[in-house]
């Protein structure tokens, strides 16, 4: 290994664990001459020769460029589990609704282009503010503590979001368990046991002359079946099969009722695929991002070359996408603009700042929220075209108009579209495909979503991610999640589904999206200093490429644009809420119940969290203006995760908290513990040999005796001259050594009377000038004692 034939290093010798050293063995074998009668030397490697690659625990590589965290395998990864994420559902059930209803193809024209133009500027803010501190969305708001708490709303909507997500996955894969498992469709029927004497599937006489009731008591209880699936006030064997099998008939949320036991283990399985895609974070979940969503999206056109087929496909895409004008001057027409783009995109929810958590430093995230817009603008047209194929050819089929059979809703999705893939030849494998497609899709997003709530408390308590955190922590969120999921599967589960969408989560979001670019440009680029410009300047050091030009074009959209056009959306969708309140609820009252527990708490957690962060400062401030001032600086914990990186964005300890020595951590390869090495800052006069005792620092409030040291006293105390400078302070402080010319300690070897002594480097007392407060930051301070060993007297962590 490194040596000639014949000599054998021994690798056992290890000092310090950081490289192996070379040792002779005894008996050394003669080398052979070089035929010249002189004998060739035997190398001997160097002492770094054996250096082995740093050990870092599973599933952390040696390739990741942050070894706390780790990243993603490749920025592929990272683009499909974005696209994943955006991939949900919803595109599937309320977009073709939304366009056919909303003018047309010119709501889907519009919905694209508020995507680019509100979606792809947001998304380069999540990610980049994700991507420039590795942390997730609650250590994201390190940039401004005192906003911290909208980070916690926003992880409370993700976990009632995903709870809700994982029910309708549940529904899929029962409907998708019913496919396979029969031999043929249950819901095309009226033979099965379920089904009542109401039922009607046209090839039997019409019987009871009480159906009427039975349809209006449907139709309260919350499901919008569309007219053409009541065939002469009978119902179909799909209404019957949702209704008795998968949505259950009760609609009081003041008594749910009992669990389902098929719904509550389809919830089980689901939750527990979750699980197994999640337990080993993104090292996984990049993985399941290259398999699930090509899979989703491979499965989506084969419907649509289906659909394509079918004979009355034109009169399908002639429905969906005929241009109505008028809708484009009502409000109306603009809200649900915006909430498809909200909706879609998970604006506010903070997702993609903590996926983009894992990107490498100077990974180019500007063109990764180009693509995943562009990306999902394609989903969504090629979505809204196979369900606008698939609905003209069973109106052709039925005989039916289209505008009876479309639909919005879940109830589109497990009612009105299996009826519609029933008269397909093949139907039974074509409805494996569509669940198939349902279902994946909407797990893929739930894993990311998981995934997103997994790196936000790892990195709250600052555990690192490895196996022996993320199986337990991945493990906790499942279990809790699971929890919250099984009021939804209850005998009125599916109203609590609706209340939940209608009233709590639908809030969160917007409200988030309003605060983040306020408090990203307004507060992070201006306080402490005035430079509105900080952030876009930091993501000029990210991706090597954002010039003044393309910063001064985002700015607007980041200031003002996307927060006035969220807090428009936010202001109509609450007073149309308010209207319609008493129509989606039962009992009324509990909608205005719902909506106050939806409201309040978007105030009351910010506040509570801010008021947490003013109390942290007290220590060091007295007045309000000084807590609000401090809290809303970015934290020491803010910036870059990686040493090299925070040296390039311009980071360092005195910088962001002048609490904190100004220090480096070194290694010292004959010791096992670091030690902290204090440059001097610039202008500060160093003197080369420090007094034999450590004398406290001083107090600010102590420059009496300061002024009064004279160059004899044995009390030597040295505050380093501050760069602002301070009435009455001297720049220069005697020492009774500083004629000494006793050569200054290596840095590896740093001793408590080295950092202590006359070249101790003291924070100056105008560093706070946000307030012109000025404070004992000495080392005397609780905080800075964890960073003394008295015993050893050595400074180390």
């Amino acid at each position: 290994m490194n040596g000639t034939k014949g000599v054998e290093p021994n690798n056992r010798g290890v000092t310090d664990g950081s490289r192996f050293v070379y040792e002779d063995p005894e008996p050394v074998t003669p080398a052979p001459d070089n035929g010249a009668g002189n004998p060739v030397p035997a190398s001997r490697p160097s002492p770094d020769a054996f250096m082995p690659r740093p050990t870092r625990p599973f599933p952390i590589s040696s390739r990741d460029e942050n070894p706390k965290r780790g990243n993603w395998w490749n920025k592929i990864e990272f683009i499909f589990a974005c696209i994943a994420v955006c991939n949900a559902h919803s595109t599937f059930s309320v977009l073709p609704y939304l366009v056919y209803s909303n003018g047309g193809g010119i709501f889907l024209a519009v919905v694209c282009i508020l995507s680019i133009l509100l979606m792809f500027p947001y998304f380069m803010l999540e990610m980049a503010l994700g991507q420039f501190s590795s942390s997730g969305f609650i250590s994201v708001w390190n940039f401004a503590p005192l906003f911290k708490g909208l980070g916690l709303v926003a992880t409370l909507y993700l976990v009632l979001h995903n709870a809700l997500s994982t029910v309708l996955s549940s529904f899929y894969l029962l409907y998708g368990f019913y496919t396979v498992s029969s031999e043929t469709l249950p819901w095309v029927s009226c033979s099965n046991d379920w089904n009542t004497v109401h039922c009607y599937d046209g090839s039997s006489a019409m019987t009871s002359p009480g159906v009427v009731q039975q349809n209006v008591s449907l139709q309260n209880q919350g499901f919008s079946y569309q007219s053409g699936f009541y065939v002469d006030a009978q119902i179909s064997p799909a209404n019957e099969f949702a209704s008795y099998l998968v949505i259950n008939e009760q609609n009081d949320l003041t008594n749910i009722g009992g669990l389902k036991p098929n719904l509550v283990f389809g919830l089980l399985s689901t939750w527990g695929l979750v699980l197994f895609l999640t337990c080993l974070g993104a090292k996984l979940t990049g993985k399941v991002a290259l398999v699930l969503l090509p899979i989703t999206i491979i499965l989506t056109f084969a419907l649509l070359i289906r659909g394509a087929t079918l004979d009355g496909a034109y009169e399908g895409l002639r429905f969906y996408f005929f241009v109505d004008k008028r809708h484009v001057g009502s409000l109306e027409f603009w809200r649900n603009a915006m909430g498809c783009v909200v909706s879609i995109g998970f604006l506010g929810a903070g997702i993609f700042s903590s996926l983009a958590s894992y990107n490498k430093f100077h990974n180019n995230f500007c063109l990764d929220a180009f693509l995943v817009v562009l990306a999902v603008i394609v989903i969504n047209i090629v979505r809204v075209l196979t369900v606008a194929t698939l609905v003209g050819g069973h109106s052709r089929v039925a005989n039916l108009d289209v505008g009876s059979i479309a639909g919005a809703g879940v109830e589109f999705l497990i009612v009105n579209m299996p009826q519609v893939l029933s008269t397909l030849p093949t139907a039974t494998a074509w409805s494996c495909v569509y669940f198939a497609t349902l279902f994946i899709t909407t797990i893929s997003s739930s894993v990311f979503v998981v995934q997103s709530l997994l790196t936000t408390f790892l990195d709250v308590f600052h555990l690192p991610h490895s196996w022996i955190f993320l199986l337990p922590t991945s493990g906790i969120i499942c279990v809790l999640s699971f929890l919250i999921s099984l009021p939804m599967v209850t005998e009125s589960g599916y109203a609590v589904v609706g209340a939940i969408d209608a009233h709590l989560i639908v809030w969160a979001t917007p409200f988030v999206a309003i605060l983040l670019p306020l408090a990203a440009i307004w507060v992070y680029g201006t306080i402490p200093k005035w430079d509105i410009l900080r952030l876009p300047q930091e993501m000029q050091i990210m991706v090597n490429f954002f010039p003044k030009l393309l910063q001064v074009i985002f700015l607007p959209f980041w200031a003002v644009i996307i927060p006035l056009v969220m807090v428009l959306y936010f202001c109509h969708s609450f007073i149309v809420s308010i209207r319609y309140l008493d129509q989606v609820s039962h009992p009324y009252w509990m909608g205005y119940i719902m909506l106050a527990i939806g409201i309040v708490p978007l105030f009351l957690i910010p506040i509570i969290v801010g008021i947490y962060q003013l109390v942290k400062q007290r220590r060091s401030y007295t007045y309000l203006t000084n807590l609000f001032w401090k809290a809303v600086r970015s934290s020491p914990e803010w910036g870059p995760a990686v040493e090299v990186h925070r040296q390039q964005a311009g980071y360092s300890n005195t910088d962001t908290n002048p609490h904190l020595l100004n220090c480096d951590i070194h290694y010292n390869p004959t010791t096992t513990s670091p030690t902290i090495y204090v440059p001097p800052p610039q202008g500060a006069v160093v003197y080369t040999h420090p007094p034999s005792h450590s004398p406290p620092p001083p107090a600010y409030n102590g420059y009496s005796e300061l002024r009064s040291a004279s160059p004899d006293s044995t009390k030597n105390i040295s505050p380093a001259p501050s760069s602002v400078g301070s009435p009455g302070l001297p720049s220069t402080y005697p020492t009774p050594l500083a004629g000494s010319q006793v050569p200054p300690a290596s840095p590896a070897t740093v001793s408590a009377t080295d950092t202590m002594g006359s070249n101790r480097v003291y924070p100056s007392p105008q560093l706070d000038y946000t307030t012109g407060a000025e404070t004992d930051l000495g080392l005397s301070e609780q905080e800075d004692l964890p960073f003394i060993n008295t015993s050893s007297h050595e400074t180390t962590l």
